[in-house]
């Protein structure tokens, strides 16, 4: 006896926990993503949290930050802060390069100031102080610098050097014999009535493609050449991020907060993290008679023709039909004192082990059709040889 009544119980147990019957798919599984949605009862229960989109489920991966509950937690997930001081980098732990993100005065791009113990620009470690006595802008050799000497405003990198005068202008390794094209670049010494102006570096001569803002003329044309302001390079008023801006795209002068976003063109004009929808209806997606909030409106819910403001709230299914920031709940709210904890229809189709407009159930070689009769059946064979040979 023991025997059959374990086998029994063995094989109910493997149908209890089967795959669900296909019918509970059949009429709630709108957005086909393999989970269940509505008031089902006990056969087919609820898991879905939102049967209008494939990619809300429960487990499915969460975007944290966006106002929506993708994995059916009830709850969307949080961003960790990113910018904790404010001052446009996010943090290294944030995935940015903000060395130090409790302090504004650090970060990529700022004045290093040598000496305060901080590395401001973040390039790694604090600027040593140099010496610059001869206020030539280069810190003198002893200090840390590069000026070979400090006690001569003309003697730094990069200055002119003069041939043949004993001294090393330029702290490059002496002074070199005059001679009438010392760098070989074409273009003659001026000691010897030529117009190069730096004859000890081949690339600077008249005419030469000139570097901004390097501290050197390489064109010989008496000045360095400037560079142009990199902050804002579309000209529409807003600072790139990278330079502490609020512009998510400096090539594009019609791209910046404030601009007018336009629906459906793939672009964040507004730079708010994503383009705006289009529908037929300028902004209701279903046809609800009701802008969605994206479009202005203040339909909560702009992809269910049930969801909108003043809509008749269902209670108890988890969706915030009339759109107040809630689903009523039952024994808490009126509307819900009259209502079903089930949907009517389905319950009375499962009774009858069909399907409402089928004459039979869709799932019968499923685990949960005709396997479940198929348990059933062999409980009571167990049971009836068993009084037999007893």
């Amino acid at each position: 006896m023991k025997r059959w009544i374990v086998l029994g119980l063995w094989l109910w147990s493997s149908v209890a926990q089967a795959d669900l019957p296909d019918y509970c798919y059949d009429f709630n599984d709108r957005d086909h993503d393999g989970h269940v949605y509505g008031s089902t009862g006990i056969v087919c229960p609820r898991d879905d949290c939102n049967d209008e989109d494939a990619s809300i489920y429960p487990g499915a991966p969460e975007i944290c930050g966006d106002g929506i509950d993708q994995d059916c937690n009830g709850a969307d997930l949080s961003c960790p802060e990113t910018d904790v001081d404010r001052d446009g980098f996010l943090s290294l732990s944030a995935g940015g390069d903000d060395c130090d993100d409790t302090n504004p005065a650090v970060h990529p791009g700022a004045v290093e100031v040598c000496g305060d113990g901080l590395d401001n620009d973040c390039i790694g470690g604090d600027a040593i102080c140099v010496q610059d006595a001869d206020n030539d802008g280069y810190g003198a050799q002893s200090s840390g610098g590069n000026d070979c000497d400090d006690n001569d405003p003309a003697v730094h990198p990069h200055a002119a050097e003069i041939c043949g005068d004993q001294i090393d202008q330029d702290c490059a390794n002496g002074d070199p014999p005059c001679a009438e094209d010392i760098d070989g670049d074409g273009h003659g010494n001026p000691a010897f009535g030529g117009m190069d102006c730096d004859d000890f570096d081949r690339g600077t001569y008249p005419g030469a493609p000139e570097i901004c803002g390097d501290g050197r003329d390489q064109d010989c044309d008496g000045s360095d050449l400037a560079c142009p302001d990199l902050t804002d390079q579309d000209s529409d008023g807003h600072l790139a991020i990278d330079a502490g801006g609020d512009d998510c795209n400096d090539h594009e002068a019609s791209v910046h907060p404030e601009a007018e976003e336009v629906c459906g063109d793939q672009i964040d004009q507004d730079c708010d993290g994503r383009d705006l929808s289009c529908t037929s209806e300028l902004g209701d997606a279903d046809g609800d008679g009701y802008l969605g909030i994206e479009a202005g409106g203040q339909d909560c819910n702009d992809g269910d023709a049930a969801s909108f403001p003043g809509a008749p709230e269902i209670c108890g299914d988890s969706r915030d039909q009339d759109c107040d920031g809630s689903d009523a709940v039952p024994g808490l709210d009126p509307q819900c004192a009259d209502s079903l904890g089930t949907n009517s229809d389905f319950e009375q189709a499962h009774a009858r082990g069909v399907i409402v407009g089928q004459t039979e159930p869709s799932s019968c070689a499923s685990a949960g059709g005709a396997g479940g009769l198929g348990a059933v059946w062999l409980l009571a064979l167990g049971l009836l040889l068993w009084r037999r040979r007893s």
